[in-house]
């Protein structure tokens, strides 16, 4: 049923094991064979012509895209205090005391 809806196209479905269906762009159920006999569903799908989805088109390449932008992308700087020092290098012996300013 997702893909008849990712793709806007209807979708027939005839499988040996389990039922048989006809799912429609909008991705409602249209028609459904599910008897343990033999038997056939006859329906009409439209055949569509409009231009694809994005997802059709370009897949799931932006989702990797953004995902390996992130993991490469430069760290953010680390937080200043209210002095300009960093609060990166400061050990367990440094007892100066780090004073942020809120707002």
């Amino acid at each position: 049923m997702l893909r008849a809806i990712e793709t806007r196209r209807d979708l027939v479905r005839a499988v040996n094991q389990g039922p048989t269906s006809f799912v429609d762009a909008a991705g409602r159920v249209r028609g459904r064979y599910d008897l343990p006999m033999a038997g056939t569903l006859q329906t009409t799908p439209a055949l569509l012509s409009g231009p694809p989805t994005l997802y059709v088109r370009f897949g799931d390449a932006p989702l990797v895209l953004l995902a390996l932008g992130s993991v490469v992308s430069p760290r953010s700087p680390a937080p200043q205090n209210v002095d300009g020092a960093t609060s990166e290098g400061r050990g367990a012996g440094d007892v100066r005391s780090a004073i942020y300013v809120s707002r």
